[in-house]
């Protein structure tokens, strides 16, 4: 059985590898070679920016165009305009009165319907084949929210 005495033992040894490991490691971060090689990195780097720098970058702008098309959308209740689609996030919750309805009423199973999840109910399902599709029926969607658009790309 280890001991904590043991154990802070090995904490004062591993405390002293480490401070020598961190010695270690700023010896090289600051040795003449490490320090070139990090003035090389960053000249590479301005180079990159400055290459990238001569694309403009409108994906802000049209991402609150997005935004506001949702809205539009949203605020006239369609799911697309012209060629652009929402896409959408749902979510779904289990009916239980349909739920109950579907086993006859049986209001024993009523207690263990009150916080059914639509995992239980597909577990439930595989059990009862004849009622399956019933079941899964009682899936229903509570909420409906556009996540995104889908914008086709035009033909080249």
């Amino acid at each position: 059985m280890i001991t904590l005495s043991d154990q802070c033992q090995r904490l004062k040894e591993l405390t002293v590898i480490v401070q020598r490991e961190d010695g270690q490691r700023a010896d090289i971060k600051y040795s003449p070679e490490y320090l070139e090689i990090t003035d090389q990195i960053e000249l590479l780097q301005e180079s990159q920016k400055a290459m990238l720098s001569a694309v403009p970058d409108t994906s802000i702008e049209r991402d609150n165009l997005t935004q506001e098309v949702i809205a539009m959308m949203v605020m006239e209740g369609l799911e697309s305009y012209e060629d652009i689609t929402a896409k959408y996030r749902e979510k779904k919750d289990v009916n239980t009165v349909r739920v109950l309805h579907v086993l006859d009423g049986d209001i024993d199973n009523f207690a263990v319907l009150a916080k059914i999840t639509q995992v239980d109910l597909r577990e439930m399902a595989k059990t009862m084949p004849s009622k399956k599709a019933a079941l899964m029926d009682c899936i229903e969607v509570v909420s409906r929210d556009i996540v995104d658009l889908i914008v086709p790309l035009p033909q080249s």
